[in-house]
């Protein structure tokens, strides 16, 4: 049987056609896929960092604002009656209504430092409110809010419960 130049070349092509599908099948498309899946976590780790960049700073910032060279060891009492006073003068200064403040005595203490909890239900407008947290937040002794809920009293007045901690 004699095969003619025609023919070679035809088998030649459906050869080459066949290696080209077989080498794309079998290990282009896989490691093409590789590559997509490690770009995908690539970008989720940037993520994941410029999130913790983020968190990094926003903690660098409070260690700024209340560092432990600030923090002097004081009694239960003082503490109670430093935070009170604070709170007090913020709920003035806002013109929030009081309406209970209970700070617990019998918390137990942490490690190296001592924590008190406060419970304060304070009723105003929502500006005033988030005025007073973030007075909250930037108290000089360290206040760290663990609860927060708000009720709807009526158009313009709403009622913050907050539970929060300090650290002495």
């Amino acid at each position: 049987m004699k095969v003619s130049k025609r023919e070679l070349w035809l088998v030649f092509g459906v050869l080459a056609v066949l290696a080209t599908y077989v080498f794309y099948q079998y290990l282009y498309s896989p490691q093409l896929n590789t590559l997509g899946k490690l770009r995908r976590e690539i970008k989720k780790q940037e993520m994941d960092l410029k999130l913790a960049q983020e968190k990094l700073r926003v903690l660098q910032g409070i260690v700024k604002i209340k560092s432990p060279e600030k923090i002097v060891a004081k009694s239960k009492d003082e503490n109670a009656l430093e935070v009170i006073t604070f709170l007090a003068d913020n709920i003035t200064d806002l013109k929030i209504n009081l309406i209970s403040l209970k700070p617990f005595y019998d918390t137990p203490a942490l490690q190296q430092a001592k924590k008190m909890t406060f419970d304060i239900i304070v009723e105003g407008t929502y500006n005033q409110l988030y005025k007073f947290v973030n007075a909250i937040e930037m108290a000089p002794s360290l206040l760290v809010i663990d609860t927060f809920k708000l009720v709807r009293k009526d158009d313009r007045e709403i009622k913050a419960s907050i539970s929060f901690s300090s650290y002495y």
